[in-house]
């Protein structure tokens, strides 16, 4: 199983992106999202904010995985979130990387920029009225809860 932190890859372009997924040939990856935020000493917008995009990152892995499991860390803790996925298309998954690499990180492409930006305030929309299956429910359940304690 490969592992990826995606904040290691925020200088990479797709093609080199790209490159590192094909040089190591794997189907099975552990992706990594670095959590920063604790409930309880951080505000918890910038909680909310965590795992807001932690939903997303997961649920844009999903969409090209076939086989997803996640993990929800604790919410008191400095823990990564962790996404096991296995995928077969190497294109689709460098693509998909290098999309929520550039969400994340890098700004640099505002239309990259807004079309995640757009997608991730989607995803809570849209799971919240039940008009899109959420595939990390968890996360999103608690990005929610910290968004309705912003005073």
């Amino acid at each position: 199983m490969l592992q990826i932190n995606l904040s290691e890859f925020y200088h990479y372009e797709l093609p080199q992106l790209l490159e590192f997924i094909q040089v190591h040939n794997e189907t099975e990856y552990n992706i990594t999202l670095p959590k920063k935020t604790v409930a309880g000493r951080d505000c918890n917008f910038n909680v909310f904010w965590e795992y807001y995009h932690a939903a997303f990152v997961g649920q844009e892995l999903w969409q090209i995985s076939t086989y997803f499991t996640y993990t929800v860390p604790c919410i008191k803790k400095a823990q990564s979130f962790s996404f096991q996925v296995t995928v077969y298309d190497q294109i689709s998954l460098a693509v998909t990387l290098y999309f929520l690499v550039n969400g994340l990180y890098v700004k640099n492409d505002p239309a990259l920029g807004d079309k995640y930006d757009a997608a991730a305030a989607l995803l809570l929309e849209e799971s919240f009225n039940g008009k899109k299956s959420t595939a990390c429910w968890g996360l999103i359940w608690l990005a929610n809860l910290f968004l309705c304690k912003i005073e």
